[in-house]
């Protein structure tokens, strides 16, 4: 599949007619991928803006451009306000093609510093204490445990993947928030004062305040070259636990949700070091699960 790639032409033509607003130029692309594309873009009156253009969503999946307005609204800067259109709404198909326009989050893309990773658990606790937002979680864990299923037969290690989904069922749906989803640095813009924006809400909404938690234990802590990065991890629990107003749900919970996680992931590439990393988890969750208990208070 041949990535999204609109050309400047058809920014132009789109903004103007679906938002009524007058694009001077397209400064660059971002996020460029065979399901979506992100264009930097200068309006007329010098405004800096975001149109995230993406393939069209399964049923079900589409909304998250209501959670990102919504949190963009109760929190400043966690983040990006969308520009609504005229007729109020939030989202364009075009094309078959979901589009969004946001305002461009000013920042620089992160490292993955141990300085990052507080601030990032500190954020995703100012998010967790929101009111409830105004959609379930894209993922449901249920419909997650059927797709795992249903991927186990195109693997040679299916039974062993199977015998882990058990475990995804399992994982408790409380406590609840607003939640992204996919938490890493990759998702983060840092502002000059250390601020941290969250981008890319496809799949958020209310589900399981554990799923943001075990995303990055999966996905970024534990590399798969089977690395565990414990002062990152460290860094990242300890900041939520001081600014949390819920607290850190059960080690046994985060790990199943990472297992959710890199179990989801696994089917889109690198399956066999993804599998050899969700082995290794696997054989040292008392280790990672203690390590998770002392970083609370």
């Amino acid at each position: 599949m041949a990535p999204i790639s609109p050309s400047s032409d058809w920014t132009v033509d789109v903004v103007g007619r679906v938002w009524g607003i007058a694009v001077a130029r397209v400064v660059s692309r971002h996020q460029t991928s065979p399901t979506r594309c992100v264009l930097r873009i200068v309006t007329t009156s010098g405004t800096e803006l975001a149109l995230k253009v993406a393939a069209e969503s399964p049923p079900g999946v589409t909304g998250g451009e209501h959670v990102q307005h919504y949190v963009a609204q109760l929190r400043p800067g966690l983040a990006a306000p969308l520009q609504p259109m005229s007729t109020g709404e939030l989202s364009a198909t075009v094309n078959g093609c979901r589009v969004t326009l946001a305002d461009w989050v000013v920042g620089h893309p992160p490292d993955s510093s141990t300085a990052v990773w507080s601030a990032i658990g500190s954020a995703l606790a100012e998010l967790h204490a929101l009111p409830p937002g105004p959609r379930r979680f894209a993922l449901p864990i249920p419909a997650v445990a059927r797709e795992l299923d249903q991927q186990a037969n195109e693997y040679a290690f299916g039974d062993d993947f199977r015998n882990l989904i058990p475990r995804i069922r399992a994982l408790a749906v409380v406590p609840e928030a607003t939640i992204h989803g996919e938490i890493n640095a990759a998702n983060t813009v840092i502002g000059d004062d250390g601020h941290v924006t969250f981008l890319d809400w496809d799949q958020a909404g209310v589900g399981p305040l554990s799923l943001d938690l075990g995303y990055p234990l999966s996905c970024v802590f534990l590399t798969e070259g089977l690395n565990w990065q414990l002062t990152r991890a460290e860094a990242f629990y300890r900041a939520y636990c001081r600014a949390t107003t819920t607290g850190l749900p059960e080690p046994a919970d985060i790990f199943a949700a990472a297992l959710l996680h890199a179990m989801r992931y696994l089917y889109f590439a690198n399956r066999d070091a993804r599998w050899a990393r969700i082995q290794y988890a696997v054989g040292h969750e008392q280790e990672l699960c203690r390590a998770l208990r002392s970083f609370r208070p």
